[in-house]
């Protein structure tokens, strides 16, 4: 399963029609809808751990802004951390699988729209 999620983000990196994060800009839109509705109420609008449940967590939510952080994260780490949760990637456990919500697809597109809170991470501009 993880190897046809990296060939599906192999993919998408290859796309001429890549908006910033790498993410196809047809999907963009449905991309930012996700994040709010998904991933805000921890990660915050502006990706910086600062959602109104982050203050809940036992965990500090690291900021997607934080490229030294962010460049350290490949897209299959991410895709692996969002689908399974943050316990299968070796972090605090807190953060729960989304693989039963969302499909490959979707997590591939979250990967990409997260990158864009570090447009200095050169990941960002075309995902490596």
């Amino acid at each position: 399963m993880l190897v046809a999620a990296l060939a599906m983000l192999s993919l998408k990196a290859g796309l001429s029609n890549a908006a910033p994060g790498g993410l196809d800009a047809s999907n963009a839109s449905s991309a930012r809808n996700l994040y709010v509705t998904d991933c805000a109420d921890c990660h915050g609008r502006s990706g910086n751990g600062d959602g109104p449940r982050a203050v809940h967590l036992r965990t500090t939510i690291r900021s997607f802004a934080d490229c030294d952080w962010m460049s350290m994260r490949s897209d299959a780490i991410l895709f692996l951390l969002i689908k399974k949760g943050s316990g299968a990637v070796g972090l605090a456990p807190e953060m729960p699988p989304f693989g039963g919500r969302l499909d490959d697809e979707q997590i591939s597109d979250l990967i990409g729209y997260v990158r864009i809170f570090c447009p200095g991470n050169p990941k960002a501009g075309g995902r490596r």
